[in-house]
């Protein structure tokens, strides 16, 4: 399952500890891949993935879009935030 894998572990991971989502919606209490939400490709120690997770948090709920590569271990390359009423949060890079 995807949901095992280093990288999904990785993004989930990012979202629920970074300072400006739990700014912006609160604590997080529940991360969920979004259906069909995902890509990942690896071989050894080379690959790419992305993920679209819903995110249920304490004042608001949002979807995340992380995208990481992989150069021997995994590394979050793009991350963004998008907030219920439509808030557009950069995350990676950082503005």
């Amino acid at each position: 399952m995807v949901q095992q894998s280093d990288a999904y572990i990785d993004a989930e991971t990012f979202i629920r500890n970074d300072q400006r989502v739990l700014e912006a919606i609160g604590a997080i209490r529940k991360v969920k891949l979004s259906p069909f939400g995902y890509s990942l490709r690896y071989s050894g120690a080379n690959g790419d993935a992305s993920f679209e997770l819903s995110v249920e948090a304490e004042r608001d709920s949002a979807f995340a879009f992380i995208e990481l590569q992989k150069r021997g271990v995994w590394e979050v390359k793009f991350a963004r935030l998008i907030r219920a009423d439509k808030q557009v949060i950069q995350l990676v890079p950082q503005q």
